[in-house]
């Protein structure tokens, strides 16, 4: 009776990790999604593309894929969310810091439930791009990030292990600017 009761305690904790996590087709999501304007696709598959182009970097380069965090994501799409809505990168303001909270990366994580009682390493990516007749790619987000050192660095960081992507249709400052997007990665590790 007793070895019963095991597999089945295990079985429902296996059930549980699955249900938190459901599977990304990454190759599907890339043929359909990876270089089309995120103005043009759900927030959903953008954000799906733009974790599966950031694990092909770091695991080309020998490092582990990041795990998706819901609490990651939560925390990303809500600051995306905000930046539009709100428009306060303009004039050298510094776009992690959302200046209506002040909210941080890590507070931001923390307020979605990311780690709550142990200690947390948040570190964030942001990216937003306009244009005409299209706007920017999932693809442009990482390849921008990809080209510039800090925001490299966050992807291949070795110490980190989860991750989170936000998107959002719009442009994070006032002014007209066609098909505009912001893309939002939180990359963490909880101990």
């Amino acid at each position: 009776m007793a070895r019963t009761v095991v597999a089945l305690a295990v079985l429902g904790v296996a059930g549980v990790l699955t249900a938190c996590t459901p599977s990304i087709n990454c190759s599907q999501i890339k043929s359909q999604y990876a270089d089309v304007p995120a103005s043009t696709i759900s927030v959903d598959n953008a954000e799906k593309a733009v974790f599966c182009l950031t694990n092909d970097e770091r695991t080309s380069r020998g490092l582990p894929a990041y795990t998706l965090s819901s609490k990651l994501g939560t925390a990303a799409r809500g600051h995306a969310n905000a930046a539009v809505a709100q428009k306060w990168w303009v004039n050298g303001a510094d776009p992690h810091v959302n200046p209506q909270g002040p909210t941080t990366p890590a507070s931001r994580a923390r307020a979605a439930g990311y780690c709550p009682s142990g200690t947390s390493r948040v570190h964030e990516n942001v990216y937003w791009g306009w244009g005409s007749p299209s706007g920017p790619t999932p693809r442009a987000a990482v390849t921008w990030w990809m080209g510039s050192s800090g925001h490299r660095a966050n992807i291949l960081h070795a110490d980190l292990r989860e991750i989170g992507v936000g998107v959002a249709k719009g442009a994070p400052e006032p002014g007209s600017r066609p098909n505009a997007a912001v893309f939002v990665q939180n990359f963490g590790a909880c101990t």
